[in-house]
């Protein structure tokens, strides 16, 4: 599938495509292109426009989509959980402000520095929708790493394993969510973000980034495309 040219998005089942070193040089790669427009077209990124909100947020998302891996690597995974909410925040804030209807959002971002930092899902939604996009499961993502990113219960819970696995407890607990997170749940986060950056969709804001910009980030995309 060419991703400038389609709006259909895959399922996102598991898959056995995660590897940290190679995820690690996606994020560096997608961010040398990324960082590339920010200079070229934002001004060094001292512009106010929508472009330059997309690519400050798709920054952030990038940096904390490499803590998120780096802290699930070292079985820290309540403290991954956190960071994966801040991360999945950013990168849909940066979907958003591709969006072209979503420029005032943009605006008051980059007027106050200390505000508007939560994307709005439902403008998302409703720009999915008129491109005949169906399928979301943003809401309860959403509410899930909310769930385990406050002090709940099942929040703490998920810090009691972790702390009983730095003291000795081998019951296989924090191997399991390792499992989990990295070889489940990071190849389909790593698709979407390289699927947010690549889209250009009637309506989205360009970013003009292709292929041959991130050669290795294209060839991981491909390969899940023809998995799922």
């Amino acid at each position: 599938m060419c991703p400038n040219h389609s709006t259909r998005k895959k399922a996102l089942p598991a898959s056995a495509l995660y590897d940290h070193e190679q995820f690690q040089s996606y994020l560096f790669e997608l961010e040398s292109a990324l960082s590339t427009i920010g200079i070229r077209d934002c001004e060094d990124l001292h512009s106010a426009s929508p472009l330059a909100a997309a690519v400050y947020c798709l920054l952030r998302a990038t940096s904390l989509l490499r803590a998120v891996l780096s802290l699930a690597e070292a079985g820290l995974m309540d403290a991954s959980d956190v960071v994966r909410r801040a991360y999945w925040e950013s990168w849909m804030l940066g979907y958003e402000f591709r969006i072209e209807k979503a420029s005032e959002h943009a605006a008051l971002w980059h007027r106050d520095k200390d505000r508007h930092g939560i994307p709005d899902i439902g403008s998302v939604r409703s720009y999915e929708l008129f491109l005949g996009i169906t399928t979301s499961t943003y809401g309860k993502t959403y509410g899930g790493l909310s769930e385990v990113s406050h002090p709940t219960k099942s929040a703490a819970e998920n810090s009691v394993v972790t702390i009983s696995a730095l003291h000795g407890d081998r019951s296989g607990r924090i191997a399991q969510a390792q499992k989990m997170l990295l070889t489940g749940d990071a190849p389909p986060m790593m698709y979407l973000l390289i699927w947010t950056i690549f889209s250009e969709w009637p309506g989205m804001i360009s970013l003009g980034i292709t292929p041959p910009d991130i050669p290795k980030s294209a060839a991981f995309y491909e390969a899940y495309d023809k998995r799922h």
